[in-house]
């Protein structure tokens, strides 16, 4: 407030849980891409502060994104596409007391004010050319194997136990529209469609998991209570789950975790 008199703060989350920087890299990626052009997004999920992690600013096609090199930035930087990356060094931009444990007050905040005052981003260090990253998977869709199985990971639980998968609704209905033509079946919403997954890189029917049906739907509320299902969520992926109930603790299925799925016509 005493940099920068007239900028909007947003107040994201303060709910992450602490040290996981693989949620607020997603959160940041879910809910960043959302607003307005030249925003700067200010992520201080910082476990290694005061070691010889990087304090960076990177400017992307549309954002500005201020924080510790660790892979939380990541996510978002690679969906709108890096344009310069610079470490913050400068320390005429920071607090005149900079503490070894709290860079959010003392070097990523400050430096967020003077960038929305208009300081260039190349006052504030020296231009790097590359960013720590997170696991590929949290970039990238599934892997389509033969005429109806993808491989994918569950990237995310959200607080009701809903895994959120990297598989895009661009992805499964591309994959299901083929199988519709394959099996010569007329290309309207009308047709059941059942997706069964096993954890893994191969789909094993043997598997209890592989025994349950998750009939796509548009809502939670087209299953009864307990029954799974699964559905394109808010944020645009595949997830499977549970009304009213678990999914992920109820299947033992966490982020991270591989898993093949099939789908039946």
């Amino acid at each position: 407030a005493s940099i920068a008199y007239d900028v909007e703060i947003i107040d994201l989350t303060h709910n992450v849980p602490k040290y996981n920087i693989k949620k607020g890299a997603l959160i940041l990626y879910f809910s960043g891409k959302y607003f307005p052009k030249n925003t700067i997004h200010l992520v201080v999920i910082d476990p290694g502060v005061g070691s010889e992690r990087l304090p960076i600013v990177i400017k992307t096609q549309n954002f500005y994104l201020i924080g510790p090199d660790n892979g939380v930035l990541s996510p978002l930087a690679k969906y709108d596409r890096i344009e310069k990356i610079f470490t913050l060094e400068n320390e005429k931009y920071f607090l005149n007391e900079i503490s070894k444990t709290f860079h959010g007050r003392d070097i990523f905040a400050p430096v967020a004010a003077h960038l929305a005052n208009g300081v260039p981003i190349s006052n504030f260090g020296k231009e790097i050319h590359k960013i720590k990253t997170l696991k590929k998977f949290f970039y990238s869709e599934g892997k389509i194997k033969g005429a109806n199985e993808i491989t994918c990971n569950a990237i995310d639980v959200d607080n009701f136990g809903n895994i959120i998968t990297n598989v895009s609704e661009k992805q499964l209905f591309t994959l299901i529209n083929k199988l519709k033509k394959l099996k010569q079946k007329k290309l309207d919403k009308r047709i059941k469609i059942n997706i069964k997954i096993s954890k893994g890189s191969e789909f094993k029917d043997h598997h209890s998991i592989s025994k349950i049906n998750f009939p796509f739907k548009t809502t939670y509320s087209q299953v009864g209570k307990g029954e799974y299902l699964s559905l394109i969520g808010s944020h645009g992926n595949l997830e499977f789950s549970q009304n009213q109930g678990n999914a992920s603790i109820n299947l033992k299925i966490f982020p991270e975790a591989k898993l093949t799925m099939k789908i039946l016509l």
